[in-house]
């Protein structure tokens, strides 16, 4: 089912995004989410659960839920880092000092929002997020979502942070709500990293237009007026 899922994903997905992989391009990410986020992990899970616990289990839907989540999780996370770090843009030319001192940050601030229960205070990981996003662009943000999982996923199944002050038994209801967390924070991120890339082709444009008339100007032996009627 694993085998399913990746090769299903990678068959949509290989015209649009092989040829120059860039997931800050709004025609790249879109189809990431809809085939590689959705639809692949839920065929997966689909299957998976049929197969195992067949088609009248009680099980069968918390069973798809939690496979469900997981995969798209994991897909979204990793697949973006992957693409950022093999195509060479690493964290936007960012100095190795910077690189650590945010990561070390969000670390410590991830490790007090989860190490104690009495406060749900999960929505002071988001500024530190964003500050990676603006900083380190989409590689940034997707290692920050991957740090955060961690050690959340940890302390959560450890019974402490904030997803302990939910009034449940169940360990997968903490889990499911903690995925859902990171999956918002995780479109969020990735819809600020492909505006801001789209900000800065179009400056970019405008930059080479300017210097390209700049020079037309500068080469012309003719004379423009520019006069009123």
């Amino acid at each position: 089912c694993n085998m399913l899922e990746t090769g299903l994903a990678a068959f949509l997905l290989y015209r649009t995004v092989s040829p120059k992989p860039d997931l800050t391009q709004r025609r790249q990410l879109v189809p990431l989410i809809l085939y590689g986020v959705i639809l692949a992990p839920v065929v997966a899970s689909i299957c998976a659960q049929l197969w195992t616990a067949g088609v009248h289990s009680p099980e069968l839907l918390p069973s798809f839920k939690q496979w469900f989540m997981a995969d798209a999780l994991g897909i979204a996370v990793m697949t973006p880092l992957y693409l950022s770090l093999h195509g060479g843009k690493r964290f936007s030319g960012r100095s190795p000092a910077e690189v650590w001192s945010l990561f070390a940050i969000l670390f410590l601030v991830a490790v007090g929002v989860f190490w104690q229960n009495r406060f749900p205070c999960l929505f002071l990981l988001t500024p530190f997020l964003l500050l990676l996003g603006f900083r380190l662009r989409l590689a940034g943000s997707a290692t920050g979502l991957l740090l955060i999982s961690v050690v959340g996923g940890y302390f959560t199944i450890d019974g402490r942070g904030p997803m302990a002050l939910i009034q449940s038994n169940s360990h997968s209801v903490r889990e499911t709500w903690l995925q859902v967390f990171i999956a918002v924070s995780l479109l969020v991120l990735y819809s600020i990293d492909v505006l801001v890339a789209e900000r800065e082709l179009r400056e970019s444009g405008l930059q080479d237009s300017e210097s390209r008339f700049r020079l037309l100007a500068e080469a012309s032996h003719d004379i423009i007026v520019l006069s009123d009627l």
